[in-house]
């Protein structure tokens, strides 16, 4: 068993706006961090392949070993045809198999069929993460139903003094649950990456997500030499002139650090929403606790990759402000959860 905490063997790190607090894997005693590998390791490692398949919709991928890879929706796969995005968030195991992915350049269609896939050096821009969680929220929604009620069938005979009991009378009656969401359209896709380079002054032929990084690696760089991945970290809370702007926290540490840096950048060029006041939160620990609890109340969303587990899209409310996210889980332990201001 295993749980997300706050990093007791460092202090918070707070540089200029920025708040970053670590966060690491608490087990239970004798317990040890499930075995996960990050997208990124597997690859290096030649434990994941990915490659063009006949359709830009999707990638054949293949996981090498018994060791489960998870991939998230936030991660930019680079090559190919055209840059593409997953679908969905993944804890992809020992198979070859389809997977769906987004087209996150639009403007180019001109790649290498046959050329191997990369990850960016930085994550999917805030912006179009908060797009793409929108459409996944889940919905609280009212259905009816009519099924046949024998009790009330048998009165009614009684009532009115026959011998048979007569047909079943049909009974409908409303009742309340959460219905998953859906991803986003391929046009509801491009439309995000367009506003969001265009909300930033970047101009982009090819309408690549990526250039929204464009001429400001050196400040993204400098950000980031300021909140280095530390011994044992697992992810961080992120915070902007004391207001949360986001979660993000995997399971293994070693899968982490090839994470920090990538998520860490699609903050510090964001000028999205704010999140609530970090000091209304109260124990950080107690938080995550909060989000977890949440989002394994939600129902999970299908996919048709042969995958570990499930991923339950979720949205929380504290003091007027919206935080929506997804939790990636197999049997009930957490794996990767991400968290963003909306």
């Amino acid at each position: 068993m295993w749980r997300p905490r706050s990093y007791r063997e460092g202090g918070v790190q707070t540089r200029g706006p920025w708040t970053v607090i670590p966060l690491t894997v608490e087990t239970q005693e004798g317990a040890e961090p499930p075995a996960l590998l990050s997208c990124r390791e597997a690859w290096e490692q030649e434990r994941l392949r990915l490659r063009e398949s006949s359709s830009q919709f999707y990638l054949w991928v293949e996981v090498v070993g018994e060791v489960p890879v998870v991939l998230p929706i936030q991660e930019v796969l680079v090559g190919g045809v055209q840059n593409r995005l997953p679908t969905y968030p993944l804890l992809l195991e020992q198979e070859t198999s389809k997977l769906p992915v987004f087209c996150v350049e639009r403007g180019r269609s001109s790649g290498d069929p046959e050329g191997v896939f990369q990850f960016s050096p930085y994550a999917l821009p805030l912006p179009v993460r908060r797009a793409m969680l929108e459409a996944f929220m889940p919905r609280y929604e009212t259905f009816t139903q009519t099924r046949p009620n024998f009790i009330l069938g048998l009165r009614m005979a009684q009532r009115r003094d026959e011998e048979e009991i007569l047909m079943p009378v049909p009974y409908t009656y409303e009742y309340s649950e959460w219905v998953p969401g859906a991803p986003p359209t391929q046009e509801a896709v491009w439309e995000a990456v367009a506003q969001c380079l265009g909300s930033h002054g970047v101009e982009s032929p090819t309408q690549n997500v990526l250039d929204f990084y464009q001429g400001k690696q050196e400040e993204v760089e400098a950000a980031l030499a300021l909140f280095p991945v530390q011994p044992g970290q697992s992810g961080v809370v992120v915070c902007r002139e004391g207001r949360v702007w986001g979660v993000e926290w995997c399971a293994s540490s070693a899968a982490w650090a090839a994470y920090h840096r990538p998520l860490l950048a699609s903050y510090f060029l964001d000028t999205g929403q704010q999140g609530p006041d970090l000091a209304s939160l109260g124990e950080v620990d107690d938080f995550l606790m909060r989000l977890q609890e949440v989002a394994q109340e939600r129902p999970p969303v299908e996919t048709s990759v042969l995958s570990r587990g499930c991923c339950r899209f979720f949205e929380l409310e504290v003091e007027g402000q919206a935080l929506r996210g997804y939790l990636l889980e197999d049997k009930g332990q957490p794996y990767f959860l991400s968290v963003l201001a909306a």
